[in-house]
Parts: C-alpha cells; structure tokens; sequence
C-alpha cells in the first residue's frame, strides 16, 4: 500500500497554494466523506475500545491490538498506531493514527477518522488522511479540544523536490460543525528543509501559521 501515491493528485478545496507543487506529488491531504456502520455493543462513543477494534484506513482493514499493528511482507514493513481519541461532542470521536511504511523507501502519513454512535451502531462519517514525511520529529497535528480544532501539517512537494527533502508544508485547519468537520483554511510555510535552500514564501502570503 502506498499512501504517498493514493494521496498524489488531489485537488485543494478551500484556496490556491501560495507555493507550486511538483507536478508528481500534488496536494498530500485528502477528505473523504463516508457513511459505513458496524453494530456495536458500547453504550456511549466513550465507552468505545478503539485500541482494540479494527481500524479500516483508506479502504484497507488492520486489526490493532492494544492500539497498534505491524506487518511484515515482501521486505515492506507497516506499521499502524492510534495516536489520540477526540471527543468533539458526546456521540462523536475523533481517531488520529499514524501510519508508517517502509521498504526501498519510507513514507509516513497519518488519518484522522470521525465516528458517531447511535441506535446500536457505530458509524464512520469522515477520514481525513495527510503525508507527514516532511515533519520529522515534530508534530504533524494539533487538536485545540476548547474549539474542536484540527490543525494538519501536511508534506508540501516543490517542483524539484527529491522524495527526501521536501521545502514546504500546508498548514490546513478544520473546524466543528455540528457532525463533521469543515475545511477552513489552508496556508502554506517554508519548511526547515526550504529555509536552508533560500526558498520563501510570497510576501503577500507572510501570515503565521495556527499553533499546534
């Protein structure tokens, strides 16, 4: 599986980058809308075990056990873990995984997947998946729980780039809107990576990214 390619192409829907993309790795962040059911036993969305449930990341089935899993195939190492549960409200769950792939090359990524509960059934509502190969050790995300917030720091491929180095990142927020979450900006920063190549963003794009 190769998410870094599965996310190549996707076209931004709040606003135009700041900075081009190289022309094989577009936009590395994707929403997706989805309506799947499981019947569940839990008697609210707290009571939930997703540590110990099957975990189904753009379109793929991994059964986590004590929130993670690891396989091994064909010299490609995965490697799924659930980061955090959010809870925007008391039917709904927000789970972050992050998502690791190794082989002749490594990419890392991570999904944030809403889930509601009602009548009996736990139903998945929204994935929203990005590439975080360009944050290194740093965070890839924030969730503000006083706002219901997310904020994603999403890989930002510049014409050029090798699959290493990678100069920017899309900074995309999203807000709480009742029973989903809702795209409301997107800006675009040099990465650490960029900084060292001379690489900069427009002066009329000179705006502080969101806090994580």
């Amino acid at each position: 599986m190769r998410f870094l390619l599965l996310l190549a192409g996707f076209a931004l829907a709040a606003q135009s980058p700041s900075l081009p993309y190289d022309e094989s790795y577009g936009p590395l962040f994707v929403v997706t809308n989805v309506n799947k059911s499981r019947p569940s036993r839990a008697r609210s969305i707290r009571d939930v075990d997703f540590r110990n449930r099957p975990a189904e990341i753009d379109g793929a089935t991994f059964r986590l056990k004590g929130g993670k899993y690891e396989h091994m195939a064909d010299e490609i190492f995965q490697s799924i873990s659930l980061d955090a549960v959010h809870y925007p409200d008391n039917s709904h769950a927000l789970v972050i995984y992050k998502i690791f792939e190794a082989g002749g090359s490594s990419n890392s990524n991570a999904s944030a997947e809403l889930f509601s509960l009602a009548s009996g059934k736990l139903t998945k509502l929204q994935e929203i998946d990005w590439d975080t190969h360009s944050a290194g050790t740093a965070a890839s995300y924030g969730f503000d729980t006083t706002k219901n917030t997310l904020v994603i720091r999403s890989s930002h491929y510049m014409p050029g780039d090798a699959h290493c180095c990678i100069s920017a990142i899309d900074v995309v927020t999203f807000t709480w809107k009742a029973d989903h979450f809702e795209q409301k900006s997107v800006l675009t920063e040099v990465s650490e990576y960029g900084r060292s190549q001379g690489k900069s963003t427009p002066a009329t794009d000179v705006r502080p990214a969101p806090p994580l």
